[in-house]
């Protein structure tokens, strides 16, 4: 590799690590304009959940939190196939539970039935009405 070829990748490396600070940063704007405003909850994970989908063009997005006493997962904002999902409840899985447990995002380029399998020893779950994805980037927020 030439120098110059070297400096390009850098440059190109750089120019979309800055972009995705941009990106964050808007995210993180919108929530606190709306938290301003004095918006409900339920305004802010759509803030959340409509700004994900414009800034990485995301084909399906979700905001959920865990019920710790009852242990299931709530649905505040879930988009799919050009259309919001009204999902219900249901148990936390062992893949959301190792998401609480390390609280680390888990980030699946691909074969995402295979790395699910890995990552729980079980076969990957769905919540009803919605389809497995190719790829997944799940980022579990503390409070």
């Amino acid at each position: 590799m030439s120098m110059i070829e070297d400096r390009t990748d850098n440059t190109s490396e750089e120019s979309r690590k800055l972009a995705q600070r941009e990106a964050e940063l808007a995210l993180i704007n919108s929530v606190q304009k709306g938290l301003l405003e004095k918006m409900e909850i339920q305004d802010i994970y759509e803030l959340v959940g409509e700004k994900i989908r414009e800034l990485f063009d995301a084909q399906v997005a979700v905001v959920s939190t865990f019920n710790y006493e009852n242990q299931t997962e709530q649905f505040h904002y879930a988009f799919e196939d050009g259309k919001r999902h009204d999902l219900d409840p249901r148990p936390i899985d062992t893949f959301r539970q190792k998401l609480i447990d390390t609280a680390e995002l888990i980030c699946i380029n691909e074969n995402a039935d295979a790395m699910w399998k890995k990552i729980t020893g079980e076969e990957p779950t769905v919540a009803p009405g919605t389809k497995l994805t190719k790829s997944a980037l799940y980022v579990p927020m503390a409070a």
